[in-house]
């Protein structure tokens, strides 16, 4: 096992961030997609990927989630440390098509802040997620669809209203690109299997004991927070 990834894993154990001045971190690709690799093996298993925006031209980037980081709308989670972020994801049906869904992002880093690191050190760190929330799947519009979809975000009593542009052919594009470099490093969509395609809002700071975003006629994704009273 790589040291770094004995360093994330201890990291995510205790919740102290892994020390610039001790850690072991990736200076190649190559390294930080075989850590990549070991930390999900080591957490249980994928459920799911996050990845880039899809740009034409554009450097892109991936990372699994592990499985036992994925939760289902209106659950209650320990959100303690963490911020988030308004996505799309899209879901892998068990004829390999894709379906989508609204979701939330939850976001941690396992090294220490305001240090310096190498661009690999955050890739191995799994692009610094912390897990996601899915709303319910729906059939996925035509691949030509350009969508203005207005999303609502509640936390508490605070409340943000902003309009994105939905482009699905970006999406399945950055999930075709995602489903190569998965089987690239020996993690290859399965059914079930969701792809987070960046961030529509946040990241924000987790406050509120109660967080809903509403997506237009994509529906609704809502967390709670444990020990809420």
């Amino acid at each position: 096992m790589h040291p770094f990834t004995t360093q994330l894993l201890d990291a995510i154990t205790t919740g102290n961030p892994v020390p610039r001045t001790t850690a072991n971190p990736p200076q190649t690709a190559a390294e930080s997609e075989a850590i990549q690799t070991e930390l999900i093996a080591a957490l249980g298993g994928i459920g799911a990927w996050k990845v880039s925006p899809w740009s034409p031209g554009a450097t892109m980037t991936a990372a699994p989630i592990p499985k036992a980081w994925v939760h289902q709308s209106s659950e209650t989670v320990d959100l303690s440390g963490l911020r988030f972020e308004v996505e799309f994801a899209l879901v892998v049906a068990d004829d390999g098509s894709f379906r989508i869904a609204p979701a939330l992002e939850f976001i941690r880093s396992r090294t220490e802040a305001d240090a310096e690191w190498p661009p690999a050190a955050k890739h191995a760190d799994l692009l610094v997620t912390g897990g996601l929330v899915l709303g319910t799947p729906q059939p996925l519009p035509s691949a030509d669809s350009e969508i203005a979809v207005t999303i609502q975000l509640l936390a508490g009593d605070d409340s943000q209203t902003l309009t994105t542009n939905l482009s699905v052919s970006d999406l399945l594009e950055a999930a075709r690109w995602t489903s190569e470099y998965a089987s690239r490093i020996g993690l290859p969509f399965t059914p079930g299997t969701v792809i987070i395609t960046g961030a529509r809002l946040g990241p924000i700071e987790l406050a509120a004991n109660h967080i809903r975003a509403e997506l237009d006629s994509f529906g609704a994704v809502e967390i709670f927070r444990a020990g809420a009273q």
